[in-house]
């Protein structure tokens, strides 16, 4: 049975779901409202280079979105304060090391 919470309703169930992230320095993902990010990582190896995700738990039965900005950051460049880091990933075969923040 679902309940109510802040005006929307939560399933008791929850799973987790994989969302891919670019290279782009900013970008903005549509997730479950709820949504609550585990984990940041590459995983198998895209057409350019490695393929970078994030990991959420999200509600599965949850219609609603809300959008979530992130931030990626290469080792030694200028950054935003503020931010919540997520995780670091290297790539390139531990060449280029990215960090991925998420805005407030």
């Amino acid at each position: 049975m679902a309940t109510r919470q802040g005006g929307y309703a939560v399933s008791k169930k929850r799973e987790v779901w994989k969302f891919p992230i670019g290279y782009a320095d900013i970008q903005t993902l549509d997730l479950p409202f709820g949504a609550r990010i585990l984990h940041f990582d590459k995983q198998g190896e895209a057409e350019y280079g490695d393929q970078l995700w994030i990991w959420a738990e999200v509600d599965p039965k949850e219609c609603c979105h809300e959008p979530h900005t992130f931030y990626l950051v290469g080792t030694g460049h200028p950054m935003r304060v503020g931010l919540t880091h997520v995780g670091t990933v290297l790539t390139s075969g531990g060449r280029l090391v990215w960090h991925l923040y998420e805005a407030a």
